[in-house]
């Protein structure tokens, strides 16, 4: 069988496409045009001989083919990074990331870019998480850090570093009765039905949805959803409502969806959550990237 033909280029540009969920940013992280980053993608699936992106997914999602590719791509290109950085006489610098949603937020792919492009050779993987591991798969171990939104509980043997705070939101369709305005009272939502996480993510579901309600209203809930995507497929196509940080919605598919602002809810924290005990060189510069 004959090995496919693929280049170094083409192989980033598939990752950066997946990571970003968009092919300007894509384009924009690598520096070259979004044409010149399609004709490498294309190049790639023909090699390949299958296509590895579904483009009709707001955020663009690898296929079937794309996530059988994506851990080989990955290491394949962290051991060249590798093998470039012993050259050099620089030892390379890995670190895996947790994510809930891939692509993550505007400044959490701020930070990964001034990482990938910082004077020292830096490789990274993504790995999605679930809501409910957001911690857990740092201290396990099977990431080196992650971003995290709350509700988020302190541990001894965790960090936290607090990227930025963000207004909650709520997102609605383009058929619900308060479609029209920009701002909404809590109060005011009482009688929706929310999309949660079902009953093995009580807790996460109540902070999003502000349960209990200021109005001492009990909170209606809905249908369960896994991902962001459902979340708003759902609210998209019935009468569901989201309560969600302002910036999410910003990365995914807006058509048919009005996105408000909650005068009355806390805000919400984007946070870096890494083991206290790591003084690896990879998180010290994580850290020093929240606080800049």
């Amino acid at each position: 069988m004959r090995t496919p033909d693929a280049t170094l280029t083409q192989l980033r540009a598939f990752l950066a496409v997946v990571r970003t969920g968009r092919f300007v940013r894509a384009a924009d992280e690598m520096h070259i045009s979004p044409p010149a980053l399609t004709q490498q993608i294309g190049r790639l699936e023909r090699a390949v001989g299958a296509s590895l992106l579904d483009r009709g997914s707001h955020p663009i999602q690898p296929t079937e083919a794309g996530r059988r590719l994506l851990p080989a791509a990955q290491d394949a290109l962290r051991l060249i990074d590798d093998a470039f950085a012993q050259l050099s006489g620089a030892p390379a610098i890995t670190v895996r990331i947790g994510v809930l949603n891939t692509p993550t937020s505007p400044r959490a792919n701020a930070i990964l870019t001034t990482l990938r492009e910082s004077d020292r050779p830096v490789t990274f993987t993504m790995q999605q998480l679930p809501w409910n591991a957001q911690t857990t798969a740092v201290q396990s171990g099977a990431v080196d850090a992650s971003f995290v939104r709350p509700p988020v509980h302190a541990h001894r043997d965790l960090r936290f570093d607090v990227i930025e705070e963000e207004e909650r939101v709520v997102v609605v369709s383009a058929r619900h009765r308060l479609a029209s305005r920009r701002v909404v009272d809590l109060a005011e939502l009482d009688e929706d039905i929310v999309v949660h996480g079902g009953d093995d993510l009580l807790e996460w579901s109540h902070w999003w949805a502000v349960d209990p309600r200021p109005s001492g209203a009990p909170v209606r809930y809905g249908d369960v959803v896994h991902t962001m995507e459902e979340a708003l497929e759902t609210v998209r196509r019935s009468d569901h409502v989201l309560i969600t940080a302002r910036s999410v919605p910003q990365l995914f598919r807006a058509n048919g969806l009005k996105v408000l602002r909650i005068r009355d809810a806390a805000r919400c924290a984007l946070v870096l959550c890494t083991r206290a005990s790591d003084r690896s060189e990879a998180v010290r510069m994580l850290r020093t990237l929240t606080r800049e």
